[in-house]
């Protein structure tokens, strides 16, 4: 008894024509089909595993071409923001120069004025020390 299945493509019904042979041929028959699909199955995986496999190493070495492009390309502009931020640097220190006081004035008029205190101590400390050692000579 053969029993044979046919799918309309068109709306997907399954027309089951009557008997034709015994049920074990059927089984082998499907025994068969199912064995021919599975090494057509194998078959194709085996191919699609070689073609992502040169896929995949195609990809790989693409990575590794792009990582080396990125880490270059960011080791150049890192090194561009490192001279920008030492220019911006020496920059900012002379704006600070610049903005100092010149201390020079200053410190001229308090030496002079400490040149004058000194000499007005010394003028009346002068007679007073005299003053006190003749005093103890006496």
């Amino acid at each position: 008894m053969r029993i044979a299945a046919q799918v309309c493509m068109d709306d997907g019904i399954v027309v089951v024509p009557k008997e034709t042979g015994s049920m074990k041929e059927s089984l082998a028959d499907l025994g068969r089909k199912v064995d021919d699909l599975g090494r057509g199955l194998r078959a194709e995986i085996r191919a699609l595993k070689e073609e992502t496999g040169a896929q995949d190493e195609t990809t790989r070495a693409e990575i590794r071409r792009l990582r080396v492009e990125l880490l270059t390309h960011a080791d150049a502009k890192f090194e561009e923001a490192r001279r920008e931020a030492r220019v911006l640097h020496e920059d900012a220190l002379a704006r600070i120069a610049d903005l100092a006081p010149d201390f020079g004035p200053i410190r001229r008029e308090f030496q002079a004025a400490d040149d004058d205190l000194r000499e007005s101590i010394d003028r009346r400390l002068t007679p007073l020390e005299a003053a006190e050692r003749a005093r103890r000579k006496r």
